[in-house]
């Protein structure tokens, strides 16, 4: 699902903090929270969209669709049983009044650290190319000679500042990237067609900062900026034509310090890639799971699986609505094993996932599974249902789950819950099991955000409990219909070759964004020793079939998520991918969708 940030930035404390109705006769009050007041303050005082409102709180559109929702249905009981509201509480951070809000232009505490704030000057930033006699070249080998673009050479927002000192090429860099008007924009020339690689180096202001780099007005990528520290970022193979472009930096976290850009020769992705000769890491696997491996290892790097999550499954408003525009179904449904968590069923929630899948299965398609797997009751922060309660018990914020504790051994009644949750997993996936459907199974994802319970702890907690689960599940209750994914989105966090089938990223680049994420593509190839089949396991945006063809960037599949990154209502959304671009992905001859399956078992 699409990442919740790590924190709920509020600019500023309500003015008013009670709302009371004028003769009312009831005396009961109802809590609204400061964050769920945000949210109201944003979306619907300043028309900000919910995606606009998720970055100016520093938390995910999911996150904002559930507070949100909880804020608007206090109003309505306030509004509708004439009761009175009282704001407070709540997770939230108040701005700290640098400007990293986007819209805290009217706080007191912004205005006084404007008032101190260093003047604006002349912008200066540095590109390095291979440059020789006027002309910029396609590869270092060419010359040795680089030309370094100054301020005056580029052009900068009124609002950037030049930060002097520091291990800045040249002793300086330009910041702060604070607002939506801020950007930092460079003419280059390249000397012929081709694919060239971006490298960025920059530092992030207080933690670790992601920006968007466009070129002739269209993104091509996100960087990521270290925080407190000058590092290099590499966006990879951008196609470009001879001749002028410009490359502008655009800030959407904000708040880093940017050194210089490097423009340098790149390449398509080598055939060797595709290559994959591993087995799966469980040897007692079924013969149909066998079979689903190896027609992924067989597809991957000539055909794109199309792929879509639908709690509905074939008959879930997503999967008609791709129908109706397309022509075809997802050859691979999205499902989540959420609602049959304990910690879930014990309010109420319950679940047809497992028939769903294998109602798809026996149309001929591919399933697979995630599990936002809720923490136990008895650790939950609040058994609201609501986002901070148990309907958002799998993030890290709404429990006191510490499963390094669990892991270690010092918390026993905790690691008693964990096993029971497991078997009750497992046995959901023994009826698959038992049904003949394999499963791409991808727990314990985006760990490495650390917003998802067993991702808070750090990588050490985190792979000792994948390998917990990992034989738990195989070697305990015998689950011999998984293909493992893991989905950690990091290096560090990769629990090694032998517990690992694919690889998996989840990209969320914005709306109508359309870049096949190479740098994150080649970033996952490299976590294992070994070649893994790379799957773009979630998205908002479908990327652009022809662009990945033509640098030789196919994912082995694509999992659009559900709700507004498909539709609205019972209809396609065209909100983060025309029609126009998912229906060429469905026409191509280089994607698979359920109509062009082969039978693979």
């Amino acid at each position: 699902m699409p990442r919740p940030r790590k924190c709920r930035r509020v600019c500023d404390y309500p003015q008013t903090l009670v709302f009371a109705p004028v003769g009312g006769n009831k005396q009961e009050t109802l809590n609204m929270t400061v964050d769920e007041y945000e949210t109201i303050r944003l979306i619907d005082g300043e028309g900000y969209s919910q995606e606009q409102c998720g970055r100016q709180m520093e938390i995910s559109r999911t996150a904002v669709q559930l507070v949100y929702a909880s804020a608007r249905k206090k109003l309505a009981k306030v509004l509708v049983e004439g009761l009175t509201l009282s704001i407070g509480g709540g997770d939230y951070q108040l701005c700290r009044g640098d400007g990293g809000c986007r819209a805290c232009g009217g706080c007191y505490k912004y205005a006084i650290s404007r008032k101190y704030e260093k003047p604006k000057g002349d912008g200066i930033m540095r590109i390095a190319v291979t440059y020789e006699d006027g002309q910029v070249f396609q590869h270092f080998g060419h010359t040795e000679q680089f030309k370094v673009y100054e301020a005056e050479n580029g052009k900068l927002s009124n609002d950037m500042s030049v930060i002097s000192g520091g291990n800045a090429s040249g002793g300086k860099s330009v910041g702060k990237f604070e607002n939506d008007r801020s950007y930092c924009q460079i003419k280059i020339n390249v000397p012929s067609d081709g694919i060239y690689d971006i490298v960025i180096r920059s530092m992030g202001i207080g933690g670790s900062k992601e920006n968007d780099i466009y070129t002739d007005g269209k993104k091509v990528g996100t960087f990521t900026s270290e925080n407190n520290i000058f590092s290099d970022y590499t966006v990879s193979a951008v196609s470009l034509t001879k001749g002028d472009h410009n490359i502008r930096i655009i800030e959407s976290w904000g708040w880093i310090e940017l050194d210089k850009i490097t423009v340098k020769t790149g390449a398509k992705i080598s055939n060797s890639t595709y290559n994959v000769t591993s087995s799966l890491v469980n040897r007692n696997a079924t013969a149909n799971t066998k079979k689903l491996y190896s027609f992924l290892k067989d597809s991957y790097g000539k055909y794109v699986i199309t792929g879509q999550q639908c709690d509905g499954g074939i008959n879930g408003n997503e999967f008609k609505a791709i129908k109706n525009l397309t022509g075809d179904y997802p050859a691979l449904l999205g499902l989540d094993l959420m609602d049959y968590t304990p910690s879930r069923t014990a309010f109420g929630a319950s679940s047809s996932a497992v028939e769903k899948a294998i109602e798809f299965a026996n149309k001929g398609g591919i399933v697979t599974f995630c599990w936002h797997w809720n923490a136990p009751t008895e650790y939950l922060n609040s058994t609201a249902n609501s986002s901070d309660g148990w309907w958002g018990g799998f993030y890290t914020q709404s429990s006191k789950f510490d499963i390094a504790k669990v892991m270690n051994g010092q918390d026993a009644k905790g690691k008693k819950l964990l096993d029971r949750d497991i078997k009750e997993i497992a046995k959901q996936l023994k009826r698959l099991e038992k049904a003949g459907v394999p499963v791409i199974w991808r727990p314990l994802h985006e760990a490495s955000g650390g917003w998802f319970w067993w991702g808070a702890k750090g990588s050490d907690a985190y792979k000792k409990l994948w390998k917990y689960l990992y034989n738990e599940l195989t070697n305990t209750y015998g689950c011999n219909n998984l293909i493992w994914v893991f989905n950690g989105q990091s290096a560090d966090w990769y629990p090694g070759d032998e517990y690992v089938d694919i690889v998996g990223e989840d990209i969320y680049p914005g709306n109508h964004v359309y870049d096949p994420q190479v740098s994150r593509f080649k970033q996952a190839i490299n976590y294992g020793s070994k070649t893994k089949i790379t799957a773009l396991t979630e998205n908002g945006c479908i990327f652009d079939i022809d662009s990945a063809v033509s640098i030789n960037a196919l994912w082995c599949w694509f999992m659009t998520w559900g709700g507004e990154f498909t539709v609205n209502g019972s209809n396609y959304s065209e909100k983060y991918t025309e029609k126009s671009v998912i229906q060429k992905m469905y026409a191509s001859k280089h994607s698979l969708t359920l109509g062009s399956l082969p039978k693979i078992y």
